[in-house]
């Protein structure tokens, strides 16, 4: 009997997997949008971007999944969707090409609004709701400690795209001292710094030039293990 219920609440925890999984998938084409920004010619902060539709996507679906599921599998459903989405958004901001100063100022603003959304999106009411006055709770403690446990260290990577180049090295002393020489040079990639410069910047940092060419994979490997995703 104890197996039974056993597999049967397994089936049930890879269902609200396969549902978090599914539900950040839907919202993927908005992250895609990074990528296709030039974020290396703006010359200013526009207030329209991606994370508009994005809001209206998740102020959509979080509602839409609430009522369809109990209280219990809602705050899990929740956890799980924030360690399927936020890797997803990291991978976004590692793809963008080129970013100038003014394009990482950009893609910083958007990442604070991503943080707000994730935070206040779970408790959106429908106008149902609204209508009869229904209290939602607010997302849980596990998965609001996850966001804003993960989203500063997106937003420090976009600190460090908007740093001038002659204060890189000081930049990833003072605020990034643990990454790897990958991380770094990523970072570098996105700024558009020379490669020699890039290996006179690690140098100055105590790094191994001949390790920043470990490439994407690793990195990413890195990524989704910080995310809990390996």
């Amino acid at each position: 009997m104890e197996d039974a219920e056993d597999s049967f609440f397994k089936l049930l925890g890879d269902a609200n997997d396969a549902m978090a999984g599914y539900a950040a998938s839907l919202l993927d084409h908005h992250i895609a949008t990074i990528r296709e920004t030039d974020l290396w010619t703006m010359d200013q902060v526009k207030e329209k971007t991606w994370v508009g539709p994005l809001g209206v996507s998740m102020r959509f679906l979080f509602p839409m999944i609430r009522r369809r599921v109990s209280a219990v599998y809602y705050r899990q459903f929740l956890h799980r969707f924030g360690k399927a989405f936020i890797p997803r958004y990291m991978a976004g901001v590692y793809r963008a090409q080129r970013v100038n100063e003014v394009g990482a100022q950009q893609m910083l603003m958007d990442a604070q609004t991503v943080r707000q959304l994730l935070l206040s999106c779970p408790s959106v009411k429908t106008q149902e709701e609204e209508e009869e006055d229904i209290e939602v709770p607010p997302p849980p403690s596990l998965y609001t400690r996850y966001v804003l446990q993960e989203l500063p260290r997106i937003e420090l990577l976009l600190k460090l795209l908007g740093v001038p180049k002659d204060r890189l090295a000081a930049s990833f002393k003072l605020l990034w001292e643990t990454a790897t020489e990958a991380e770094l040079a990523k970072v570098m990639d996105l700024k558009s710094v020379e490669h020699s410069a890039q290996q006179q910047i690690l140098r100055e940092l105590g790094k191994d030039p001949s390790k920043a060419g470990t490439g994407n994979e690793n990195l990413m490997d890195r990524m989704k293990r910080a995310f809990g995703q390996g």
